[in-house]
């Protein structure tokens, strides 16, 4: 599945307006390791397109928005659920890791 592209400004606006779970991989073009979890996070969003709106941001372009939620390193999942963040991992994680992390912002009260 493709994960859509979005801007600082286009990543707020979801964020305040979405009502299922957001989840938002904030990444860098030039990195293997984001390369490797960009192909994950896609085959992730297959088994939860119905549930979860899938979001990339490049922070080398849009570096607001990883100021704002303290991303410190590249590549960062990030869950958000009613405009708040329910959970968050890095690195070179499995489509396991990553389907846990959102199983458990699905549930989640916010």
């Amino acid at each position: 599945m493709h994960v859509p592209t979005v801007t600082d400004e286009m990543l707020e606006k979801v964020l305040q307006a979405a009502a299922s779970p957001v989840f938002v991989e904030f990444t860098e073009a030039d990195s293997t390791v984001s390369a490797r979890i960009r192909r994950r996070v896609e085959v992730t969003a297959e088994e939860f397109d119905d549930r979860v709106i899938f979001l990339r941001l490049y922070v080398d372009e849009n570096p607001g928005p990883a100021a704002q939620w303290r991303v410190e390193s590249r590549p960062m999942l990030v869950v958000f659920k009613r405009g708040r963040e329910i959970g968050r991992i890095g690195g070179d994680v499995s489509t396991e890791t990553l389907s846990d992390l959102i199983e458990k912002a699905i549930t989640a009260d916010a």
